[in-house]
């Protein structure tokens, strides 16, 4: 396992939060179990993630739980790194609190070039704003009834 991680929020989705249009099928053609260790990147990160293994690490516990990538989803306009299944989610926080920081970590390196074999990626955002992004997303899932 290499060093290459970033940091952000995660949320988790589940089977009542999948849109019917979509038949319950993930962006890689699998049928969604909220169960199974799998999680979601944003459409800009899918063709460097798919089908990739990530281990995701919640700082505050030190739980972690490795995930396959096989969705997309549109939470990074809310700041979140990464949706976890809610099966993966449960393994690292508690569903109720909806949103956790977390440490993502590519395992493998096949997605990487031989320019950035040696790049650490760390996030770019204070303690303070991801303190911030955490309770407005806790929030607004909140008002969901999440």
């Amino acid at each position: 396992m290499g060093n290459k991680f970033e940091e952000g929020l995660s949320s988790f989705y589940d089977n009542n939060s999948i849109d019917p249009r979509w038949g319950g099928v993930t962006k890689s053609g699998e049928k969604f179990d909220e169960n199974l260790l799998t999680a979601a990147v944003s459409p800009a990160r899918w063709k460097e993630l798919k089908n990739k293994t990530l281990r995701i690490t919640n700082p505050a516990n030190n739980k972690f739980v490795d995930v396959k990538v096989n969705d997309t989803g549109g939470f990074d306009k809310y700041g979140r790194l990464i949706d976890l299944s809610k099966g993966a989610f449960s393994k690292i926080a508690d569903p109720k609190k909806g949103v956790t920081k977390i440490r993502m970590e590519i395992l493998g390196e096949d997605f990487l070039d031989k320019e950035n074999k040696a790049k650490n990626y760390t996030s770019t955002m204070s303690e303070e704003d991801l303190d911030e992004l955490e309770n407005i997303e806790y929030n607004r899932l909140k008002k969901m009834g999440r």
